[in-house]
């Protein structure tokens, strides 16, 4: 529906209602300026029309200025935060067995060169895992990280075993085919000598 208004003597207009509501409820139309649609006999004050008697008796300030704690209509509704807890202590020794144990193991089992890299980080994570374990033992906070430790120095064994394991293998096909090859030479050697 539209409305006409009058402000100062000077009609105003057309405007929608809720348009007409917005500018009586911000102070820009007051409630002794007349309005007007089509239906009414005559032109009446805003604050006696009954769909603008509220926006009249309760018009809003834009001049005020916010009050801090007020929420704002225009502000996002607000959403509890998560109540967060004590930050949990960590054994730094627990994780950096882990660490080692996963990095030697993947490393022997890769062979070569890898295998000098994966005994020592191996020795390192059963080392580290067993500083951690005697900690946690002491200290009760620390409880969530035994399983760490514990597989930190599982894991650094099985790798250290794959690692002897693979220089062993690595060892002894080096020399049968050392021995082997001096020996077809050898074997060429008499042959050649034959004729």
């Amino acid at each position: 529906m539209q409305w006409y208004y009058s402000k100062n003597g000077t009609q105003m207009g057309p405007v929608f209602q809720e348009e007409l509501i917005v500018k009586i409820a911000s102070g820009e139309v007051s409630a002794q300026d007349l309005v007007w649609c089509e239906g009414m006999p005559d032109w009446k004050p805003a604050g006696q029309v009954e769909i603008f008697k509220t926006a009249s008796t309760n018009p809003l300030n834009p001049a005020r200025p916010p009050v801090i704690g007020e929420p704002s209509p225009y502000a996002p509704p607000a959403f509890p935060m998560p109540a967060s807890g004590p930050l949990q202590v960590t054994s730094s020794k627990a994780t950096a067995s882990m660490v080692l144990g996963i990095v030697s193991l993947v490393l022997s089992i890769c062979g070569c060169y890898s295998i000098l890299i994966s005994l020592p980080c191996a020795i390192l994570a059963v080392v580290f895992g067993n500083q951690a374990k005697k900690q946690i033992m002491a200290r009760p906070e620390l409880m969530h990280d035994l399983g760490k430790a514990k597989s930190g120095v599982i894991m650094g064994w099985i790798a250290i075993g794959v690692t002897v394991l693979m220089m062993l293998i690595t060892t002894a096909t080096f020399a049968w085919t050392s021995t082997r090859s001096s020996s077809s030479s050898s074997s060429r050697i008499i042959r050649t000598s034959h004729f």
